[in-house]
């Protein structure tokens, strides 16, 4: 609830959540960011790496408008090079 409070507020260029999140998953609070906000690229963490290869979770990641999903385990770089992907930054 806490990061579509945010969202509203801020209005940010990207919005990055975790899958495991209090009251709402990161699945969920996407589905609701994507129907307020359908242009901001959502990117979702998640410290379990064979979740993202999970057809179930991918498929509803999907449907819920995330953009990338990206394991912690993966790496800082990773996030960062993804960010910038996904916002056209050059680095």
């Amino acid at each position: 609830m806490d990061a579509i409070e945010k969202a509203r507020k801020l209005k940010p260029d990207l919005i990055l959540l975790d899958l495991a999140m209090p009251r709402m998953n990161g699945i969920e609070t996407a589905s609701v960011l994507r129907q307020e906000f359908p242009d901001i690229p959502i990117v979702l963490l998640t410290v379990h790496e064979n979740v993202l290869e999970n057809a179930g979770v991918a498929s509803r990641a999907t449907t819920a408008g995330v953009t990338a999903a990206i394991s912690k385990h993966a790496g800082a770089a990773a996030v960062v090079e993804c960010v910038q992907g996904l916002l056209k930054i050059e680095s």
